[in-house]
């Protein structure tokens, strides 16, 4: 991680599946995958340009619904598709009169595993919910890997009508906060060289993780930048 690579090297991957991310300063990100047509097994060796590929961006955009208010819109906050999730825990503060929460009021998680629904009341702390990644995948006294679950279902619950209306579907992605704290501090040093504004910073890699994992928490995605600030 952080080393500089030219057209002309080489790269040696150890799995098929495996893949670097490029970043130029003029030219954006790209990706480099192994030729799995040209390449063994147990070694896989690239020339950088005759793999490069541009990553497709899906631009680098705020992740919306994140008002100073709170959440008013969850299902596009989260989106449809995979939703990123840096660490084991996120909090995300709700706007409480789009959503108002209490003890008849609040939201569930659904999801199916081995055939079965797995239905839990999902956490609150304050205004916020919290998707916490151990209690996500406990079921029935085990902890299932996050690759069995394809989607989640988020409902809303008004217990005094006993109604139920669903409100988002996505695919929650947890990654490693070390191992993202790591791939951001890289990038932030080189914008901070460059004299990037701190906004245009967090919009570079928030556009960043849209494009190489998925849509994540803009503020969750802040709190780690200050971190990154600080050392």
């Amino acid at each position: 991680m952080g080393d500089k690579i030219s057209h002309e090297d080489q790269l040696k991957f150890l799995s098929s599946d495996a893949a670097a991310i490029i970043m130029s300063t003029k030219r954006g990100r790209f990706v480099i995958r192994p030729d799995v047509k040209k390449g063994t097994e147990n070694e896989l060796t690239v020339f950088v340009k005759n793999v490069l590929l541009p990553v497709k961006s899906t631009g680098n955009l705020s992740t919306r619904g994140g008002e100073e208010d709170g959440i008013i819109d969850l299902k596009s906050h989260l989106g449809a598709d995979k939703f990123v999730i840096i660490g084991d825990k996120l909090s995300m503060r709700l706007n409480t009169a789009k959503y108002p929460i209490g003890e008849d009021k609040f939201f569930i998680y659904r999801y199916e595993y081995a055939g079965k629904p797995v239905s839990k009341r999902i956490p609150v702390e304050g205004t916020n919910i919290i998707f916490d990644k151990n209690l996500f995948y406990q079921t029935q006294g085990t902890t299932i890997s996050p690759d069995n679950v394809e989607q989640v279902d988020i409902y809303y619950f008004d217990a005094a009508t006993k109604n139920s209306t669903e409100i988002a579907k996505f695919s929650p992605l947890y990654l490693a906060e070390n191992q993202i704290k790591d791939e951001l501090k890289v990038q932030y040093d080189i914008f901070i060289s460059q004299k990037l504004s701190k906004e245009d910073i967090v919009k570079e890699l928030l556009g960043y993780i849209n494009d190489i994992y998925g849509k994540t928490d803009e503020q969750a995605l802040k709190n780690i930048l200050e971190t990154l600030a600080k050392n």
